[in-house]
């Protein structure tokens, strides 16, 4: 190697440990920070992550990372300042606004969120996830046919996006289409989407077809991954029922009434399946 090109390299490395040296007091508690949330010890980032953005409001990393961490927590209404700041220094982030829009569902304050999904949708429109989100409020608000459009939109861009179908599922459950619901559930399923609530709504949807033992296997799966879901038991115990499987009614309703023993319908009406079951 001649002794000009090692002198270049002596040079380049020692102006890049000038500047990993020279980094602001912000940028290194933020680095802090984030090496405690990659790490998942999220409680101890957050007074990191503030001490940051008390030394400079303006870095919009600790703003984001504050308001992420605490919507890992599931804590939606403290993530949604530094969220709301950090959408405002980058507005042409996509995830920024993508991650108020999170938190601020979370918060309950679903118009708003629809806004900031728009927002992340306009940014970027090749993002899949923000009409899936979007989609996802607007079932909640029962606004079904926009909320159709935001799953097609989903699937234009991503065509194996599971919870796209299951949101065209829940749409055609609530507008009283089961045969449509079944087959977006069932293609949800196929591609990965397994929760119990999944298989309580495949199980109603395939109940109010008439093909109630298939709609208790459904159940019988969200049993399995959830033996204390008490939408699971009810629902289960009420197709039992319709088939006069009053042992298993009996067995079910036991169930759900430990998590739920308030419920007097379900305590009339398991009193009537042991006096049936009694012959």
């Amino acid at each position: 190697m001649s002794r000009t090109r090692t002198i270049r390299r002596f040079t380049a490395v020692v102006a890049l440990v000038g500047v990993l040296g020279c980094a602001r007091p912000v940028e290194k508690k933020y680095r802090e920070a984030r090496q405690l949330h990659d790490a998942g010890h999220l409680l101890e980032a957050i007074p990191l992550y503030r001490e940051a953005i008390q030394l400079d409001p303006q870095f919009a990393p600790a703003q984001k990372g504050l308001g992420k961490a605490f919507l890992t927590l599931k804590r939606y209404e403290e993530a949604v300042p530094p969220l709301e700041q950090a959408a405002l220094l980058e507005p042409d982030q996509s995830q920024s606004h993508l991650a108020l829009g999170e938190a601020l569902r979370g918060a309950g304050r679903r118009g708003k969120a629809l806004v900031s999904f728009e927002r992340a949708s306009v940014v970027d429109p090749s993002n899949p996830l923000p009409p899936l989100y979007r989609g996802e409020v607007l079932v909640e608000q029962e606004r079904f046919a926009e909320a159709i459009k935001a799953f097609q939109k989903t699937l234009d861009l991503d065509p194996g996006q599971a919870r796209a179908h299951r949101g065209f599922g829940d749409c055609y459950y609530f507008l009283k289409q089961p045969e449509r619901a079944i087959e977006h559930f069932q293609k949800a399923l196929e591609r990965g989407e397994t929760s119990a609530s999944i298989y309580v709504r495949l199980g109603l949807a395939l109940g109010n077809l008439g093909r109630n033992q298939e709609g208790i296997e459904a159940l019988e799966k969200g049993r399995e991954m959830a033996p204390d879901n008490a939408d699971v038991l009810l629902y289960l115990g009420q197709l039992y029922w319709d088939l006069e499987q009053w042992s298993k009614v009996v067995e079910v309703w036991d169930a759900y009434l430990k998590i739920k023993p308030e419920d007097r319908t379900t305590q009339s009406l398991i009193r009537e399946a042991r006096r049936r079951l009694a012959g």
